[in-house]
């Protein structure tokens, strides 16, 4: 339903246009993950659930897809205006 989104999101990753939170630094330290997992999540998954971001006033996707070793984990990021992944959090499946 939302591959267009996935898609943007996919290019973002292969131009190395993508920021992340601090709290998705934390959280990915909390889970022993890296960037390159962040990176092949999106690049490996599927857009499950849309959320609407009251804070930001915006959309942002939860991903589930395969860290780098294959491990199921998850991904919830959003496009910036200017076409930047922003990850705003992850975690283990």
């Amino acid at each position: 339903m939302f591959e267009r989104v996935l898609e943007t999101m996919c290019e973002c990753i292969r131009e190395s246009r993508f920021t992340f939170t601090r709290h998705a630094y934390d959280e990915m330290n909390d889970d022993d993950l890296f960037v390159f997992d962040l990176e092949q999540c999106i690049q490996t998954g599927t857009i499950v659930e849309r959320q609407w971001d009251d804070d930001f006033n915006d959309w942002k996707y939860v991903i589930h897809g395969q860290s780098a070793d294959g491990e199921e984990i998850a991904v919830v990021a959003k496009l910036a205006d200017n076409q930047k992944t922003i990850f705003i959090t992850t975690f283990r499946l």
